[in-house]
């Protein structure tokens, strides 16, 4: 059996980003995770297309989507 491989003809990065602050919000991750290696060897398996970003991206992140839930 082959591995499967799904073609993308374009990836959202923001998109994923925004999925990406609401996990962290919901389960309540510490914001220092997403410079840890260990994620990102992870997801650079699952989505090697995304673009890593940094802590205080996440927390400005996560502040943009607060004031436009609000």
């Amino acid at each position: 059996m082959g591995i499967l491989s799904p073609s993308f003809t374009m990836i959202d990065q923001e998109a994923c980003q925004i999925a990406l602050v609401k996990l962290f919000v919901a389960l309540e991750f510490s914001f220092r995770m997403v410079e840890h290696k260990a994620f990102r060897e992870s997801l650079s398996i699952v989505a090697p297309f995304l673009f890593f970003i940094s802590r205080t991206t996440m927390a400005q992140d996560v502040l943009k989507l607060w004031s436009s839930e609000k």
